[in-house]
């Protein structure tokens, strides 16, 4: 599915970490199957760069709180990385989530820390794919920030869809909403 330096990235970072079919569902659903970086990395109105979709703890006019993200930011009183994949850290040799292998590897730490604190087995597990399933669901659901069924995920949340690379014949257990004619 994923192909040269993309794919590469992808491997290298989840290397005996998680499995690498987790991150190519979280860069798949954040940025598609390929990644052209350099001038085409912007900074969304919700402070997220890259192939990966990291925040990095402003958007893109420097505003701390992000207000244009959302009806739940606009007062104020939330910071931009509040409910998305951490902030981007301010110490590594290319300070850009726009670089696609450090873009992985900080998504993978990520997909770590998430799976730690919300799942009781690691990505890695192996001992009960059922384990290892609601271990991905969940930290991926956790890097998003959001547990509802996502339209344009075809009505998956964003933890089924990730899964969803992993074994393809899982079904999702969301309800897509009604499509008007």
């Amino acid at each position: 599915f994923f192909q040269g330096s993309v794919k590469d990235a992808i491997e290298n970072a989840a290397k005996d970490k998680i499995p690498a079919c987790v991150l190519e569902g979280v860069k798949f659903i954040e940025s598609g199957p390929e990644w052209i970086g350099g001038s085409t990395c912007l900074i969304n109105q919700c402070s997220a760069a890259g192939p990966f979709q990291i925040s990095v703890g402003q958007d893109a006019s420097g505003d701390r709180h992000c207000r244009a993200c959302g009806p739940s930011w606009t007062d104020g009183s939330r910071t931009c990385n509040d409910s998305w994949p951490g902030d981007w850290p301010t110490t590594p040799t290319d300070p850009s989530p726009c670089n696609l292998q450090l873009g992985a590897n900080q998504a993978v730490q990520i997909l770590i820390d998430k799976s730690a604190y919300f799942a009781s087995k690691p990505l890695n597990a192996t001992d009960s794919i059922h384990s290892q399933r609601d271990a991905i669901m969940l930290a991926a659901d956790a890097y998003w920030g959001v547990t509802a069924p996502v339209a344009r995920l075809g009505g998956c949340t964003y933890g089924e869809y990730v899964y969803k690379h992993c074994d393809p014949s899982y079904q999702c257990t969301g309800n897509p909403p009604v499509r008007l004619p």
